[in-house]
């Protein structure tokens, strides 16, 4: 279903979704298992890197939606006041607008501080001018700075002072000249300990001074009064233009290591790892708490698998080309791709053996809820169901050492019955039931005549939906299919096979260039995510969850969604929003 927003209409979230069949419920619960491999103990651990909080002064995540309080995370209750038009951007970060959006800190913010850390995420717009600060910690006097501590971008530099200009000592690279690039996310650290201030782009140390005489401390004889975000301590410089997002203060200096941790985010980190993932053809990605990032590959890998490549041109959902990729422990499987499709069908199988016939609804009793899927971590196809033990042991008795069972009773003892959908067709761009028994028209319900043709070999499966084959099966919609669309949504039932490669696309709207995609708008579930582009996939805008390693399950019917209005994108599944991304800068009709 594709159709046209009007931007009060129902989004459909709490809309009973129709089901083709009764669905295995999917299931999300903690999985604690140990494998030894040859690649070293792989235990189980989150994607996320502990945070770090000792010697935090304040922490500003810049992440509200409303109001007028930078909220301190530190427990200190060091809140500051946002000041001017500011433009709230939730997860995006706060937008400071180059003319009078600032955050006052509180007052002496440095009292008693031998050392520091000051680390911050920042965009800076490409129309900022100079002189201007993304901090300034101290006074002024006049028009002028009156012992500070700040940091600026053009040129990049930290600068100390316990009075004016004319006595500060400068941290800044050996190239004076050089300047933070602007239109992208950097993440910048200044630490300063003893008499050492080393200042940090991405993580990498890019300039050093052992002559800083000055202690934060000293500034002000511990009395500051004037400590801004935005703002410089100087009346007659600019103000900062761009946006800035989890800003803090400690009272020490970080280690180099801290610094990189900073820098390479957990969540950053899980997206450029996913990306290596599916660049180099592994079965799973995951961070180990000993080892680190780690790559699984299919045992019938023939590359080198500690040598894991970088996907060439590759950016992430912020649109920027990392500085720091992670360095996998590369690893091989006991199964192939193939193997594991087998195994999760075998576990689907025995746990509801009346289901001999998938895509017959006559015989679908289904009287468990599973989950199968292959976890890297313990190198097994987990399966998550509340089918007792007299159900799964024979399973694993069947594949020792390949078949582990996650049992939860928390679960209904029957698959849940799906209500019918309200019909919504109120800008019904195009409608296919998919739902033909003879032929190669797909039939567009919506009155628009804008039918579908399918091509190559396809299983016309009537109310259980179109079947593809996964080799040369899909549907060519009709040309221009978004023409003057500013907002759309795109709305579908899908049911993956366990066996599907990747990488693919439920569907794909757009233009291609040779090989490429050159223009498009399209939905993938693994990882599941909604990708735009005006060119190809090095300029694309995703919507996607924050664990950006989920996929979308298997071997059962899921409902999918996805909104568009303005610059927000919303991507649902089964009617619960799984991500949104409020910086969508393409409208549908925009592309070609």
């Amino acid at each position: 279903m594709l159709r046209n927003n009007d931007p009060a209409a129902d989004t459909r979230t709490n809309v009973p979704l129709l089901r083709r069949r009764p669905m295995r419920t999917g299931l999300v619960t903690a999985i604690s298992l140990v494998l030894a491999t040859g690649a070293g103990l792989l235990t189980i651990a989150s994607n996320a890197q502990a945070d770090i909080t000792t010697g935090l002064v304040l922490n500003y995540k810049l992440d509200e939606t409303s109001g007028t309080v930078a909220h301190d995370s530190s427990g200190h209750n060091h809140d500051g006041t946002v000041l001017g038009t500011a433009d709230l951007g939730g997860d995006n970060g706060l937008g400071f607008n180059g003319t009078d959006t600032s955050v006052k800190l509180p007052n002496n913010i440095m009292q008693g501080l031998d050392s520091i850390s000051v680390d911050f995420n920042v965009w800076v717009d490409s129309s900022q001018t100079t002189p201007y600060m993304f901090y300034g910690l101290g006074n002024t006097s006049g028009s002028n700075g009156n012992g500070y501590l700040f940091t600026t971008g053009t040129a990049f530099r930290t600068s100390v002072s316990l009075t004016d200009y004319t006595a500060k000592k400068d941290i800044l690279p050996a190239d004076t000249s050089y300047g933070l690039p602007r239109g992208q996310w950097e993440h910048v650290t200044y630490t300063q300990t003893g008499t050492t201030g080393v200042l940090y782009e991405n993580g990498v140390e890019k300039a050093r001074n052992t002559n800083v005489t000055i202690t934060p401390g000293a500034i002000g004889g511990g009395t500051t009064t004037a400590n801004f975000l935005g703002k410089s301590l100087y009346a007659n410089d600019k103000y900062f233009k761009g946006r800035m997002r989890d800003f803090r203060i400690y009272d020490h200096a970080l280690s180099s290591g801290e610094v990189v941790d900073r820098a390479n985010d957990a969540n950053l980190q899980a997206e450029e790892l996913q990306a290596m993932k599916e660049y180099n053809g592994a079965l799973d990605a995951f961070e180990d708490p000993n080892i680190g990032p780690v790559l699984i590959f299919p045992a019938d890998y023939t590359r080198d698998v500690d040598n894991a490549e970088r996907p060439p041109d590759w950016k992430d959902s912020a649109g920027n080309t990392p500085t720091l990729w992670p360095s996998p422990t590369g690893a091989k499987s006991q199964f192939t791709f193939d193997q594991i499709g087998a195994l999760e069908d075998a576990a689907y199988a025995a746990i509801n053996p009346a289901d001999t016939t998938p895509d017959d609804p006559s015989d679908d009793v289904d009287p468990y809820a599973a989950k199968a899927e292959y976890v890297g971590m313990s190198d097994r196809i987990v399966v998550t169901t509340n089918a007792p033990a007299s159900v799964t042991d024979p399973l694993v008795s069947a594949h020792p050492n390949q078949i582990v069972i996650n049992r939860t009773d928390a679960l209904p003892a029957t698959a849940p019955v799906c209500t019918a959908e309200a019909g919504v067709t109120t800008g019904l761009v195009l409608d296919y039931k998919l739902d033909e028994t003879d032929g190669t028209a797909a039939h567009d319900s919506s009155g628009n005549g804008h039918d579908g043709t399918v091509l190559g070999t396809a299983d016309l499966g009537g109310d259980n939906g179109l079947g593809f084959n996964g080799t040369d099966t899909s549907v060519k919609l009709p040309n221009n299919i978004m023409q003057g669309l500013n907002s759309i949504t795109v709305d579908f039932d899908v049911k993956i096979d366990s066996t599907q490669g990747t990488p693919y696309m439920f569907y794909g709207l757009g233009n291609t260039s040779g090989s490429m995609g050159n223009g498009y708008l399209f939905t993938t579930g693994t990882a599941f995510r909604t990708s735009l582009s005006m060119t190809d996939y090095t300029a694309k805008q995703d919507v996607k969850p924050a664990d950006t390693t989920y996929g979308l399950p298997r071997g059962q019917w899921e409902h999918v969604t996805y909104t568009q209005t303005g610059t927000t994108g919303i991507l649902y599944e089964n009617g619960v929003e799984k991500a949104r991304n409020t910086n969508v800068t393409i409208t549908p009709g925009a592309i070609g």
